[in-house]
């Protein structure tokens, strides 16, 4: 075994080139009380206590694994703490040369420092706290990301060897279009980031507690995604409802209403059941805190216009108020003329029918199917 006799060294580690190291894979914050899994990997240990509770394999290899068969890991916990405070003294120590106007080399202790003024002392105290906020968020922005990305790449991997050879090209450009859609949201969340900051500086206001998220809107009974979406701090269900509106009428099939089976769940990751938000009032990002790219499912079915029970141009323009040009039919099999579409598509399905008028303008309610018991007169 090598013997490391070179203390003397002033050995200078990016945290960027290590901090993955130290991210349990479960919940995405540094290791908290670090558990070893037979197969060498590192979780929290409430994390990996409650995952082996419900399914007795890794959540990284899917080897199997036990809650006995856990050992704790104090050495990794012991160079995390060192980790931690030597980041948090050098960050300090860039503070304290960024507020000087000295830019920080790569040795931070050999820049000079000076006695602050109370009013110094006040100012740098105050941009220490809120400009490491931000960079602390995009860390974890980052270090998200790059979890999120291994665990597409390990579930893609198994995925393709598994697969036959003439499938594996469509299981490939899915596992790139996840790349390329995580890809996005870590841009679009970098610059919202850079946003507030910058309105943060420009106002020398308080700084927002809390970050504008993207996510994504699935609304299964349509068949829609919408992906994408802005989440800012004060955002309720009222605004993922108008995104679904929005989307809805570019899709000409406006909503006609959101009913109470219209509820909301929110989804963190892949194996996330999801939890429904029942409370319209609450702000969804104070309240769940969700990632980047996380899904929020509309359940239920959502009433539309192309849903609507279809109606008679009779019992639509009753009194004529809104006139309107129209198509009329006719419908050979009954013998009947001035038929409207919708009486054609439904009373009159099947049957033989031809074009009688095209965008007629009626000077009176007309539409002869009544005369054959017409089904959609009173459909509301």
């Amino acid at each position: 075994m090598a013997v490391m006799d070179d203390k003397d060294i002033n050995l200078l580690v990016p945290v960027n080139s290590v901090s993955d190291e130290f991210i349990c894979p479960i919940c995405f914050e540094i290791l908290n009380e670090s558990y070893m899994t037979p197969c060498s990997h590192n979780f929290c240990k409430d994390c990996i206590m409650e995952c082996l509770n419900r399914k007795k394999i890794c959540p990284c290899c899917n080897t199997a694994a036990t809650p006995q068969q856990l050992l704790p890991n104090k050495q990794f916990d012991r160079i995390i703490s060192i980790l931690i405070a030597e980041r948090d003294k050098a960050s300090k120590e860039y503070f304290d040369a960024l507020i000087q106007g000295v830019i920080p080399n790569s040795n931070p202790s050999s820049n000079t420092s000076k006695v602050l003024t109370p009013i110094e002392q006040a100012f740098l105290g105050h941009m220490q706290k809120h400009i490491k906020y931000y960079q602390e968020y995009q860390t974890k922005l980052e270090a998200n990301t790059s979890v999120r990305k291994q665990h597409i790449k390990e579930k893609y991997s198994v995925m393709i060897k598994q697969t036959k050879k003439d499938q594996r090209r469509r299981i490939k450009a899915e596992r790139e279009e996840k790349y390329s859609e995580l890809s996005i949201i870590r841009e679009q969340s970098l610059e919202l980031i850079n946003q507030t900051l910058e309105k943060y500086l420009k106002d020398f206001s308080v700084p927002p507690l809390l970050f504008p998220v993207i996510v994504h809107i699935s609304i299964p009974t349509k068949n829609e995604f919408i992906k994408y979406v802005q989440l800012n701090p004060s955002d309720t269900i009222a605004n993922l409802r108008q995104e679904i509106a929005r989307h809805m009428e570019s899709k000409g099939d406006p909503v006609v209403t959101f009913e109470k089976v219209n509820i909301f769940a929110f989804v963190q990751g892949d194996n996330d059941p999801g939890i429904p938000i029942t409370d319209d009032h609450i702000r969804i990002i104070e309240q769940y805190n969700p990632d980047p790219g996380a899904l929020f499912i509309l359940q239920g079915q959502l009433k539309c216009a192309k849903d609507a029970p279809k109606r008679c141009y009779k019992s639509v323009h009753p009194t004529l108020a809104k006139v309107e040009p129209i198509d009329y039919f006719t419908c050979k099999s009954c013998v009947l003329n001035w038929l409207c579409a919708a009486c054609v598509e439904s009373c009159h399905k099947g049957h033989s029918v031809t074009t009688f008028h095209v965008n007629h303008t009626p000077t009176w309610a007309c539409c002869y199917c009544s005369k054959k018991k017409c089904a959609l007169l009173n459909n509301k």
